[in-house]
């Protein structure tokens, strides 16, 4: 079942309208159309019949399909998230299109494009390619799916940030929240420091003027998700789910995506854990978080009690 309160990434919540992703979509693709008609957005979000939700994805020009992912924090596990994603996202369209699988004729379909736009810490290369065959080893597959991973870090991909406006003003944003961060900023000041730095120099200005809490929260719900995820860590959880999963690919694409289902569930009862932090900082009672959590009330005050908020 859904979280009846589902926080989004602020780099969703922005770049999550037909114009912004017009922008984007001409940038990756090198194009210069100017109709948001041209995007249409279906960036799936969780539903009574899925738990699948992914950071962007539209159709552009009724040609091609764009999935876009944002990752603070590295995954090498991004061609397998993004082959649950297209599989949900062909699904959806053939039922919308009342295509027929099963008919002679060649079916047309939206091409695939995949990206992933990486805002952390940690240093990376500008570009790198991650393909779904190396999660294989040495064996041999007649299945490939490539992700191209791009930097948004200040200094790299200037050329795409320059042909994309929103993309720009978005690395302005994250790269000077990073900055506060590495600075020894706490999480809040830095946050509002970096809130009020671009108000102040017209950067997302539009948007922030309109969302200025929702961005708040949402910044300090990635940050409780990443306590979270450590907490994780600490337990071998994450390491054991790894394992799990690399073990299951190299046993063949079937069981590779089991493990990867696995791994969402995983990534969601984190997200659901940073959820309740959240709230609890927030001020809300343990009865109250369990009204909007899926999470039992035990687990509520397990977890309130760990992070020192009982």
């Amino acid at each position: 079942m859904p979280n009846k309160q589902v926080y989004d990434s602020v780099f969703r919540d922005y770049l999550n309208t037909p114009e912004r992703l017009l922008s984007l979509c001409n940038a990756l693709l090198r194009t210069s159309h100017t109709n948001p008609a041209d995007v249409k957005v279906n960036t799936l979000n969780w539903t009574f019949f899925s738990n699948i939700r992914n950071d962007l994805s539209c159709f552009f020009l009724n040609r091609f399909m764009i999935l876009m992912e944002h990752q603070h924090t590295w995954n090498e596990n991004m061609p397998i998230r993004l082959l649950l994603y297209v599989a949900e996202e062909y699904k959806l369209f053939i039922a919308n299109h009342a295509r027929n699988l099963y008919r002679s004729t060649l079916m047309p379909l939206p091409a695939p494009n995949f990206y992933c736009f990486y805002d952390g810490r940690k240093e990376m290369p500008p570009r790198k390619i991650l393909r779904l065959s190396d999660a294989f080893g040495e064996d041999i597959s007649a299945l490939e799916l490539q992700v191209r991973m791009i930097s948004l870090k200040a200094g790299q991909n200037e050329d795409l940030k320059e042909n994309c406006p929103p993309l720009k003003e978005y690395s302005l944003f994250s790269n000077y929240l990073n900055q506060q961060l590495d600075a020894g900023l706490p999480h809040d000041e830095a946050v509002r420091k970096t809130l009020a730095y671009c108000q102040q120099n017209g950067i997302m200005q539009d948007y922030l003027e309109q969302r200025k809490k929702e961005v708040f929260d949402m910044l300090n719900f990635a940050y409780n998700e990443e306590d979270a995820r450590s907490a994780f860590i600490e337990e071998g959880t994450e390491i054991g789910i790894q394992q799990g999963i690399q073990q299951g690919i190299q046993q063949g694409i079937q069981q590779g995506i089991k493990q990867g289902i696995q791994q969402e569930r995983m990534h969601q009862l984190s997200r659901d854990m940073a959820q309740v932090i959240a709230m609890l900082k927030d001020g809300l009672s343990i009865e109250s978080v369990a009204k909007y959590s899926p999470l039992t009330l035990v687990d509520i005050k397990s977890i309130a009690r760990k992070n020192g908020l009982l």
